[in-house]
């Protein structure tokens, strides 16, 4: 294994390490979120079923079940609520990594996403200004010629990540971009995770 690819698993094996962390703080959120959501819950259905005890059996019907749906609505939300804060903590994550581990992300989301052609790559101004020299050699090794890259000295304004363009067509490969693009994707995988 050469230098490079022990720098590379390195700072794959850490990124693991800090989704794991971020995974198990979520999972520690979620188990209070569901407790206390559980406690308002269940408060909440002891109120609406005294109340439909002492009404006719039509309301006591209706109460259970607005009360049911109302756990459910609030569970829902909360779930939702981790989720998302999930996503947000990973994106700030990448924002955070060092600059080699950076850029390897760049490349990925990069990678994944051009388009069949050549294009112009732009970055943010902090980017371009501290983009390693390889990079653009390493990202067109692994787009091939057919869709190879050229760096633009004109920035975006993006928080991170990159803008591919071709032509009159923008290819929005921002990490933010990307998030919301795939936030019900998202949503759906880290759910299957942390609501098993």
């Amino acid at each position: 294994m050469s230098g490079l690819d022990k720098i590379i698993a390195d700072i794959l094996a850490e990124g693991d390490k800090r989704y794991d962390d971020i995974l198990a703080q979520a999972e520690t959120e979620a188990a209070e979120l569901r407790a206390e959501s559980d406690a308002k819950a269940a408060k909440e259905s002891e109120r609406l079923l005294k109340q439909a005890q002492e009404n006719a059996a039509h309301v006591d019907e209706l109460a259970v079940s607005s009360g049911n749906q109302a756990m459910r609505r609030e569970r829902l939300a909360s779930k939702i609520k981790i989720i998302d804060s999930v996503i947000g903590e990973a994106v700030e994550t990448v924002l955070a990594y060092d600059d080699a581990r950076y850029f390897d992300a760049v490349k990925k989301v990069v990678v994944k996403n051009a388009a069949p052609k050549k294009g112009v790559l732009r970055l943010n101004a902090k980017d371009l200004a501290r983009v390693p020299s390889s990079f653009l050699d390493e990202l067109n090794a692994e787009l091939g010629s057919d869709r190879a890259l050229t760096l633009d000295d004109k920035t975006v304004d993006i928080r991170g990540g990159a803008i591919v363009i071709y032509g009159e067509i923008e290819e929005n490969c921002s990490f933010d971009a990307i998030a919301t693009s795939m936030k019900d994707e998202l949503r759906d995988k880290v759910a299957g995770l942390l609501f098993e």
